[in-house]
């Protein structure tokens, strides 16, 4: 029978799920099976029988170990975190890095950005990249075409999160899709008091935010957040688990060049790879023709998830242990590396 596959080769034990019109008594000790673009040659480890399911379609789960593999699939997409990956200070490119991206972006790879920042802060880093590119932004609730066009976005109301953090003392401040709704990038709750983080944000983009009761505001609010220690962002995030269960992920980083840390809020089911996957959809690409290189822990969904993830050299241990590669640092065009190794990937098939 067909089989309909989706899965990541990224690692050499991974899961994978069948769905068959109909199934056999059980699976042979070994199977060649092809599909679109690749053939997988699968070792079983064991004999793994099928249950029944609701639908007249009938799924298993099964693991299987990689005997021989040759991806018959270019790799499309590149897809670069902004700070501590491509972005250097005041939102420079360097020279060599641009120039890199530049002739791949030519030769008909697709480079993207995939950044917690809001649109009109990235727009500064394309902006120094030279040529016009697609964005995930806001922790992937939002994604933007060349032309600056909102493909995506992801809403919901802060009403209950600002109140969350008013419990914590903290103050929580929220993103909106300005360029295409107008107004204000972010609104900053002004129903607590603010530290010392939150005046300087504000003082920085006096020109981009507005001060209001966020329990009062309308759902069009795409990624929250609140500045605080590590041990008050920590809290933060505990405190919104057991008030909110199930509809929130808080991410902690470290703010900027600062002791202080962010804690970025968003939907249970939005990343960054949330995000690529709308782009994906929009290219008709696969997860394995994608390549992600981030640097923090809110990069590991799409480092994890594309077919090719890759750690910056200056990034979080934890993220470069799931890394399939660590490149140079941000600051040594580790990002040329990546580049290097695009092209010889592409070059081998």
């Amino acid at each position: 029978p067909s089989l309909n596959l989706t899965t990541s080769l990224a690692s050499q034990t991974v899961p994978l799920v069948w769905e068959l019109n109909r199934a056999p008594d059980c699976l042979s000790a070994r199977q060649q099976i092809r599909f679109p673009a690749q053939r997988v040659d699968l070792n079983v480890e064991k004999e793994t029988r099928w249950q029944e399911q609701p639908a007249d379609s009938l799924l298993i789960n099964l693991r299987y170990r990689l005997g021989s593999w040759r991806a018959d699939t270019l790799i499309k997409m590149i897809a670069l975190d902004l700070d501590g990956t491509l972005a250097m200070a005041n939102h420079a490119v360097s020279p060599a890095t641009r120039e890199a991206l530049k002739a791949l972006h030519e030769d008909g790879v697709e480079v993207v950005i995939a950044t917690g920042r809001r649109y009109r802060t990235t727009r500064f880093v394309i902006d120094n990249l030279g040529f016009e590119v697609y964005a995930v932004c806001n922790g992937g609730a939002l994604v933007k075409d060349a032309d600056q066009a909102t493909l995506h976005t992801e809403r919901f109301c802060a009403a209950d999160l600002a109140a969350t953090a008013r419990d914590a003392g903290l103050t929580l401040f929220a993103q909106r899709d300005a360029h295409d709704l107008g107004g204000a990038d972010f609104i900053i709750d002004n129903r607590s008091p603010w530290n010392e983080m939150t005046r300087q944000h504000q003082a920085r983009n006096t020109e981009w935010c507005e001060a209001a009761d966020l329990s009062l505001c309308e759902p069009e609010f795409m990624v929250a957040g609140s500045f605080g220690t590590l041990a008050e962002c920590r809290q933060l995030a505990g405190a919104i688990e057991d008030a909110l269960p199930g509809q929130y992920n808080s991410i902690i980083v470290p703010y900027l060049d600062s002791d202080g840390y962010y804690c970025e809020i968003a939907q249970r089911h939005v990343d960054k790879w949330h995000g690529l996957s709308k782009l994906m959809q929009h290219f008709a690409i696969d997860a394995d023709q994608v390549c992600a290189v981030g640097d923090e822990l809110n990069d590991v969904p799409m480092i994890q998830s594309a077919g090719h993830g890759v750690a910056m050299g200056n990034g979080n241990a934890e993220l470069k242990a799931l890394a399939r590669f660590v490149c140079g640092n941000n600051d040594a065009d580790g990002i040329v590396d990546v580049v290097r190794y695009i092209r010889d990937f592409n070059d081998n098939l």
